[in-house]
């Protein structure tokens, strides 16, 4: 029965409208028992009435803040995660409707935070190689090229894709070509800082962009990629079949994001007809 009650929003709610109605009856109840009712005037009633209507009309509004004031707390829940996508921590242990209400409203709104947080991923990165996807790179890599302009510190990019892999998908298979995908975008993330940014940006293309590294010392983590990448074994492939051409650039906030790759796909494409498997930058070629 206690149970029940606690329970019970409705039950409570109703309980306390009787409590505040009833109170002064009770009070001159309690009186004319338990006092002398007899030498009392018909003011001191009235005056008991009215302390006891006033008592239980503060302790109803009271009981009646209590049952009511989680919905503030369930408004401010939604409004913390719509306005600034923050999850505020339960605070209510209630049993009623409003703390099943409560219970619910954080439930949906972790279950949403979890689906909106997989659909960003999703959408943002490659889910063969794990990588991050021509989406994501434009909208991280546009925040480095700020910082890189605010900062006159150098930005470099490399763009490097796999040299004649159609070659390995038709005659090793599809399945093949997917394993070398993901190994290569394996390798490129061991090759690199944790603050650099690696993604797969097409079909056998991808891009690295090296935050306050100087062309000079991004063709020389692009050598050590290229080695990296030549030098892997994949399956029933031929030792050195895997290759990439890798193409350099580099700016200190005078080329946006996408002036820098093109500069650097330029660079590739002259890897590409200097013969493949090798480093072009503005500098030099290796």
């Amino acid at each position: 029965m206690i149970r029940r009650f606690r329970r019970s929003v409705v039950g409570q709610a109703l309980v306390i409208c009787f409590v505040a109605t009833h109170l002064p009856l009770i009070a001159l109840v309690f009186f004319v028992a338990f006092g002398s009712a007899q030498a009392a005037s018909p003011w001191m009633l009235v005056a008991i009435a009215l302390v006891a209507t006033l008592v239980g009309t503060g302790l109803s509004l009271a009981a009646l803040y209590y049952l009511i004031k989680p919905l503030d707390w369930i408004l401010k829940v939604i409004d913390d995660y719509r306005s600034r996508a923050a999850l505020t921590a339960l605070k209510l242990d209630r049993e009623d409707e409003v703390g099943r209400l409560a219970l619910a409203v954080h439930g949906l709104i972790v279950d949403l935070n979890k689906s909106v947080t997989t659909l960003h991923r999703q959408a943002n990165s490659d889910p063969l190689t794990g990588l991050g996807n021509r989406r994501w790179l434009m909208e991280v890599g546009a925040a480095e090229v700020a910082n890189s302009t605010l900062s006159r510190s150098p930005l470099s990019a490399l763009v490097f894709d796999l040299d004649h892999f159609k070659s390995i998908n038709d005659g090793f298979g599809h399945s093949t070509g997917d394993s070398v995908l993901t190994a290569v975008g394996d390798v490129a993330r061991a090759q690199m800082r944790p603050m650099d940014l690696v993604a797969r940006i097409g079909g056998e293309e991808f891009c690295v962009l090296l935050p306050g590294l100087s062309e000079g010392e991004a063709a020389q983590i692009g050598e050590r990629l290229r080695r990296a990448i030549h030098g892997m074994t994949i399956g029933s492939l031929p030792p050195g079949m895997v290759s990439a051409s890798v193409g350099v650039a580099s700016t200190s906030g005078e080329l946006d994001l996408r002036a820098l790759l093109d500069l650097a796909d330029r660079k590739l494409y002259r890897a590409k007809d200097l013969g493949r498997n090798m480093v072009v930058s503005s500098l030099a070629a290796s």
